[in-house]
């Protein structure tokens, strides 16, 4: 079994050193991980062997086939190994994309309920005591008898008892910020189709390429993240402004690095241009919500 186990470990060392003379950061990093992972399952197993724990010893032949079994999984070339990072950069804008909408719709509802045809429906006693729940940001309407001991913001308050009253502007912000991640994504899979579509990196000059598609995924990703937190009310209008910038920056690298890999002509495609237009939307509407 030793004997077995030895040769697997071996096999995949092996084959992970292989394919590292070929790679470029990613990959090897990839690689490199998956190989010490088998090793240094290999080394525990072969510890507690030779301490002859032999029920400790089991677990290490599992940890090892395992390990190995995960290797199996990597990634055998530059372009699947940077592919599929970009591919998680994206799910996480769009991850985004869907929070901004589940926003917006909460805040309709809010809308709605404040509407003077819905006002009516509530006595002068009832509407004073929504307009102060409001101010606490709490929801409108109980369903049930609020726990006494319950935190109150500002006091062990965490985000699942934040429920934040939006503005119409706040909501208009909103709007146009979906719009604005949803195009970051309609590039990012473009990123994405493009770097398939390409030559394996195999250059320095390509494989230079790939990594910088990679990061400009990476920094758009981030910027996505720090736009969802800074909407929230009450909203951070630099913080907004900041990830406006660096999400446009990410998306004009990631165009620089798919001409690298000889996919020219994404800035004149019609999701890049309805990109440039939301980063406009944007603007214009966080301009209205400073406006005097």
């Amino acid at each position: 079994m030793l004997e077995s186990l030895e040769r697997v470990a071996v096999f995949f060392c092996l084959q992970g050193y292989r394919i590292l003379e070929f790679s470029g950061t990613t990959l090897h990093g990839e690689v490199q991980e998956a190989v010490e992972d088998v090793v240094d399952a290999l080394r525990d197993y072969l510890s507690l062997a030779a301490a002859e724990e032999w029920k400790k010893a089991e677990a290490g032949i599992a940890a090892v086939l395992e390990r190995c079994g995960r290797a199996k999984k990597v990634s055998t070339s530059n372009r699947q190994a940077v592919g599929r990072l970009v591919t998680l950069r994206a799910a996480n804008v769009r991850g985004v994309a869907r929070e901004l909408e589940g926003m917006a719709a909460e805040g309709r509802v809010q809308e709605e309920a404040r509407s003077p045809a819905k006002s009516k429906e509530y006595s002068p006693a009832e509407r004073e005591q929504r307009q102060r729940r409001a101010s606490l940001g709490l929801p409108l309407d109980s369903g049930k008898k609020k726990d006494p001991g319950a935190p109150v913001k500002g006091e062990g308050y965490d985000r699942e008892d934040y429920e934040p009253e939006y503005s119409e502007q706040d909501l208009h912000v909103i709007d146009r910020a979906r719009d604005f991640t949803e195009g970051m994504l309609a590039l990012l899979k473009e990123g994405i189709r493009g770097l398939h579509a390409s030559p394996e990196p195999a250059t320095s000059d390509a494989l230079a390429a790939a990594e910088a598609l990679l990061q400009a995924a990476e920094a758009g990703s981030l910027a996505a993240d720090e736009l969802g937190a800074a909407l929230y009310p009450p909203q951070e209008v630099e913080e907004v402004q900041v990830a406006i910038e660096e999400g446009s920056g990410a998306m004009m690298a990631l165009a620089d690095a798919l001409r690298d890999l000889g996919i020219p002509g994404v800035v004149q495609k019609p999701c890049f241009e309805e990109f440039r237009q939301s980063t406009f939307d944007l603007h214009s509407a966080l301009l209205g919500s400073v406006s005097p």
